[in-house]
């Protein structure tokens, strides 16, 4: 699991000095409930020798209570549930606990010496492609360094809410940002910081870079340039809402329900960014290449759906047929071309790697293709391969084997 620096918050943990924290799959009544088949909570142990434990490299080499956790062995495909706090921790050792178990690439300023006890937790759920977080924190402030960045890559792009109390940055190459109760803000993790809050509570959805790149249609501006410019929005009160319900259904919903209502707040965000208003030059172009990039993941959430089309595009992403084939006509294809093109690449995939036992019609059908008597034709037509070959691992010729549109 990853830390999210966009407040330095946690998505899961890591050995704490003088404490191994140990990440627990607990197999409980409400895990079934629940539907996420691992409900990881942290917990403090005693100083052991656990606390020198191996580092693992990847998933498979990571057992609870046998490796440290780091933020490069994890990215489910499955949303995790994340519930920490410090609520367990003798009160003495609290900040200390969560600096070593929350900010993982962070480094958190003491605190002063009169300074009240501290207190913290967050509650959230992360998958491959998205991270969301609803916490609550006394005052903190840290910085971000160059050396963090090139140890992690700082691949996050964070969006969020302040819903009480304050919070400010000041990110390298960018003016100060702060945010109060109900405003927006925006933490680019490749950028070295200075950041603090008060005593607050807020709310954050982190990204990779590359998916909110695909949906501006450029590089990511300045943290204080987006914020200004997702402000002028109509989105931005949907976007909102949809993070307050998304937290709230989370902990209730079984994992696909959960991995889909993942997968539509990131399609939410990228509408929104793709709604910006671009530069007077290339803004039309822009706008429309933005629109294509959120409507290909449209496509792929739907392609079982017999009703995929244009229609229905344009009314997901709210707006005109003529501007959606006008977003397909500049990258030189079809609405129609790419959902023939996406359903027969899915059927190729599920052809290699489902069982048998699944025959070439409901592997058909399952990517929205339902004349089943002319699919095996057009796949032969489009790999150079009958599906039957393909799933006995016959090999197509590399010439014919390319993927055509004329169907």
């Amino acid at each position: 699991m990853t830390l999210d620096l966009s407040t330095g918050l946690p998505c899961a943990g890591s050995v704490a000095t003088g404490y191994s924290v140990n990440c627990r799959a607990e197999k409980r009544a409400r895990t079934s409930t629940r539907g996420f088949g691992m409900l990881f909570q942290l917990a403090m142990d005693q100083p052991a020798s656990r606390s020198k434990s191996r580092t693992a490299s990847t998933a498979a080499d990571w057992a609870p209570g046998e490796a440290r956790w780091t933020p490069a062995i994890v990215h489910p495909e499955t949303p995790i549930l994340v519930n920490v706090s410090t609520d367990a921790v003798p009160p003495a050792d609290r900040f200390a606990y969560w600096c070593n178990i929350a900010y993982y690439h962070f480094e958190a300023m003491p605190r002063p010496f009169d300074a009240p006890l501290f207190s913290a937790e967050v509650h959230g759920a992360l998958m491959r492609t998205v991270e969301i977080y609803r916490y609550r924190s006394d005052a903190v402030r840290g910085v971000r360094t160059t050396r963090q960045i090139e140890r992690d890559g700082g691949d996050i792009i964070s969006i969020g809410f302040v819903i009480e109390g304050e919070r400010q940055a000041t990110q390298q190459g960018d003016r100060i940002t702060r945010a109060g109760p109900g405003n927006l803000f925006v933490y680019d993790a490749a950028r070295p910081c200075e950041l603090g809050w008060t005593a607050h509570r807020g709310m954050h959805v982190g990204l990779p870079r590359r998916t909110v790149v695909r949906a501006l249609g450029h590089d990511v501006p300045r943290p204080s340039v987006l914020i200004d410019q997702l402000n002028r929005t109509s989105s931005i009160t949907l976007l909102r809402r949809q993070f307050e319900m998304v937290l709230d259904l989370l902990p209730m919903v079984e994992p696909h329900a959960a991995a889909l209502m993942l997968d539509q707040l990131v399609q939410t965000i990228s509408f929104a960014l793709m709604r910006i208003e671009a530069g007077p030059i290339e803004g039309d172009a822009t706008r429309r290449r933005a629109l294509y990039s959120v409507a290909m993941m449209v496509i792929d959430r739907h392609l079982s759906s017999p009703g995929l089309s244009p229609d229905l595009l344009a009314n997901r992403l709210n707006c005109s047929r003529a501007t959606l084939y006008r977003a397909f006509a500049d990258q030189g294809t079809s609405i129609a071309a790419v959902i023939h093109q996406r359903r027969f690449e899915r059927a190729r995939r599920l052809l290699r790697t489902l069982p048998a036992s699944v025959t070439v019609s409901e592997i058909a059908t399952r990517c929205g293709i339902y004349d089943t008597i002319n699919f095996s034709r057009r796949y032969r037509s489009r790999f150079g391969c009958t599906p039957s070959d393909e799933r006995a691992d016959a090999p197509c010729d590399n010439a014919t084997s390319r993927l055509r549109h004329q169907d």
